[in-house]
């Protein structure tokens, strides 16, 4: 079996990267097909493609490099991505209250956001993690105690229900009872 020599320590010759371009930039084709046109492994295809588009390297702007330039054009590291690069934390407390008082906000949206404002951030799931650790934290609870039959609770259940035929707008309300006591108290003094 002989053993194809395209690697030059761990990475593709850059004329085997340009192949992959062209082939998929000018000849439009797939990453299994280029596979095949080129005996390169699939994951390896996968990868360059990914680096290449990441870093905005298309087949013209490959041809027009040497190959140290492309090499350090796809190997560059993307700036946000260091810790230390990362200005600040992103003001949880206000994402917190963005979340609870705006109307069809998600934490997705709000991360959109705040990668926009600062220009470079933590990716989404880093963001999620943070800000669950934060919210955890920051968990505040009041609580009150109630006799039983003292007080009635009211919530309200969000958006309303699309009434057919019906001009005016459902609005569902949820109420029950307050009551704080323990519930095992008396289960066992039944007994």
């Amino acid at each position: 079996m002989v053993r194809r020599r395209d690697l030059t320590q761990g990475v593709l010759v850059m004329n085997r990267v340009r192949e992959i371009l062209r082939l998929r930039d000018e000849q439009r084709l797939k990453q299994r097909e280029i596979h095949r046109a080129t005996g390169i492994a699939r994951s390896c295809i996968q990868r360059y493609l990914q680096l290449a588009s990441v870093h905005g390297v298309t087949h013209e702007k490959a041809r027009s490099l040497s190959d140290e330039e492309l090499r350090a054009a796809l190997l560059r590291k993307i700036p946000g991505r260091r810790r230390e690069a990362i200005q600040g934390e992103p003001d949880y407390a206000a994402i917190h209250r963005e979340l609870v008082s705006r109307k069809g906000v998600t934490l997705e949206l709000l991360w959109v956001e705040w990668v926009n404002r600062t220009g470079a951030g933590y990716s989404y799931s880093t963001f999620c993690r943070r800000y669950a650790k934060w919210s955890r934290a920051e968990k505040v609870t009041m609580r009150q105690h109630y006799a039983p039959g003292e007080k009635m609770l009211t919530d309200y259940a969000g958006e309303t229900l699309p009434q057919h035929k019906v001009i005016s707008r459902l609005f569902i309300f949820f109420e029950r009872t307050a009551w704080t006591e323990d519930l095992r108290y008396f289960t066992n003094s039944a007994n």
